[in-house]
């Protein structure tokens, strides 16, 4: 017996109802992971999470009924300023002088992806305002660990020292570690704004006089090694023309001797050449010459001992 149109229309409309259910529910078994999450398997019937496997991005046929609960794994930031829509509000404390400081800070932190059963166990998704708390506790012990005045002049030091206290917190209680902390301001009260001002005049002042002596004993100590350079000089220069007129001296003996070496020399050569044996002969032949050779306008006086002396020319 063929079946009558009408059940074969109510056939079909079951039949688009029961695939489109079927499509539905094939999708609904499909889960999706960002690239910036990673995900935990939950079963929403029987309420278990999937311990044995974390979930990077990408899209994962899970079944009926479960679902990812999702953990970022990018960098978000936590605010303590004025706009406390990210942390809080400014955060005071007292440094170690007990003055008030009041600080704008701003630090980045990152869930470690490989943790995130662990944080979900301790905190389920709420972890931030738990972080919160913890870092304005860890913030606020570094805050007095340092003097008002360093707050000025060390401020790279302590924002560094904050980074470290505050990634030690988060990560030893929330497996989240802090890349970058910035102290981004500062601010005091009016009466302790004009305490700062006193002693900053104060300490400027010290330094000034401090430089003033040191620019004193450099110039005590230039003239000193002025004066050392000045007697070495002298001495130096006199050392100098001492040597200098030893090795004349010694130059002037020198020649002396170069001459008088030559003529005996020549004298020698001479005497053996025109056959003057003795120097009774020498001295006969020197007087001849000399008597000899002399103008008329000279008087040489010639005289042995015991002898009578003569005059030769007027």
């Amino acid at each position: 017996m063929a079946p009558k149109p009408s059940q074969l229309v109510i056939g079909a409309i079951a039949l688009s109802v029961i695939l489109i259910i079927i499509c539905i529910l094939f999708g609904a078994s499909f889960a999706v992971v960002k690239p910036t999450q990673v995900g935990i398997e939950y079963s929403t019937f029987s309420k278990v999470l999937n311990e044995d496997r974390i979930y990077p991005g990408g899209r994962y046929f899970l079944g009926l009924g479960k679902s990812f609960i999702l953990f970022p794994i990018v960098l978000d930031i936590i605010d303590f300023s004025s706009d406390d829509d990210e942390g809080g509000s400014s955060l005071s404390g007292f440094a170690s002088g007990g003055q008030t400081v009041i600080l704008d800070i701003s630090f980045y932190y990152r869930l470690d992806d490989t943790k995130v059963i662990d944080l979900y166990k301790l905190a389920r998704t709420n972890y931030k305002p738990r972080m919160i708390k913890e870092a304005t506790t860890a913030l606020k012990d570094v805050i007095s660990d340092f003097e008002f005045l360093q707050y000025f002049s060390d401020r790279e030091t302590i924002a560094l020292r904050m980074r470290d206290a505050v990634n030690d917190a988060l990560y030893n209680n929330y497996f989240a570690r802090v890349p970058l902390l910035q102290l981004r301001n500062i601010a005091v009260s009016s009466q302790v704004e004009e305490s700062l001002i006193d002693l900053v005049i104060a300490e400027q002042t010290i330094r000034r006089e401090q430089l003033l002596r040191n620019i004193t004993l450099i110039q005590e100590d230039t003239l000193v090694q002025s004066a050392i350079f000045e007697k070495g000089t002298t001495i130096a220069l006199e050392e100098a023309n001492s040597k200098g007129f030893k090795i004349e001296q010694a130059a002037v003996a020198e020649g002396e001797r170069l001459v008088v070496e030559t003529e005996a020399n020549a004298w020698k050569s001479f005497t053996e050449s025109v056959g003057l044996t003795n120097s009774s002969q020498l001295l006969k032949y020197i007087t001849t010459k000399t008597i000899r050779d002399a103008s008329s306008d000279r008087t040489i006086l010639v005289g042995f001992e015991g002898a009578t002396p003569i005059v030769v020319g007027s």
